[in-house]
C-alpha cells in the first residue's frame, strides 16, 4: 500500500471515530450563530460511571438504562420538578437553549439527566448522581 493511500485511510478512520465520540450538540451564543457544546472530563466521567455517553439520544439512553435495571423515578421527579413529566418521562423547558430533565432509580441510587430540547434526538448533556433517601 502506498503511503498516500495509507495516510488517506488513517485520516478517514480518525475523522470517523472523532465524529462518533464527540457529536455536535448545538448551542447558540452571541459570538456565533451556533457552536458545539464541549464536555469536561468530569462531565464525561459522571456519564460513563452509569454506562452512558454524553451526546447520545434520549431514546438510546433510556433503553440502555432500562437494560441495566434503572427505571423512571416518578417520586423524585414529583418532589424536585414543578411540572409533571411527559409520557416519555421528560420535563422540558422552552426557549433559546431549552433543556429537559428526568430521573432514574436503581436500588438506592438516583441519577438525574439533563438533555438538550433544541437538538434532534434530545441528546444527553449532563448526569448528576445522588444517593436516594
Amino acid at each position: 500500500m502506498t503511503s498516500r493511500v495509507l495516510f488517506s485511510v488513517v485520516a478517514i478512520c480518525l475523522a470517523s471515530s472523532a465524529a462518533q465520540a464527540q457529536p455536535c450538540i448545538k448551542i447558540r451564543s452571541g459570538e456565533a450563530p451556533q457552536s458545539c457544546m464541549k464536555f469536561s472530563a468530569e462531565e464525561r466521567s459522571k456519564a460513563t460511571a452509569v454506562g452512558l455517553r454524553l451526546g447520545a439520544p434520549y431514546a438510546q439512553v433510556r433503553q440502555q438504562l432500562a437494560k441495566a435495571g434503572w427505571s423512571l423515578d416518578q417520586k423524585w421527579m414529583g418532589e424536585h420538578l414543578m411540572e409533571p413529566p411527559t409520557e416519555n418521562g421528560l420535563v422540558c423547558g422552552s426557549g433559546w437553549d431549552a433543556v429537559c430533565t428526568t430521573a432514574f432509580r436503581k436500588n438506592r441510587q438516583v441519577i438525574s439527566l439533563i438533555l438538550s430540547a433544541t437538538n434532534d434526538g434530545t441528546p444527553l448533556i449532563g448526569v448528576d448522581n445522588e444517593a436516594a433517601p
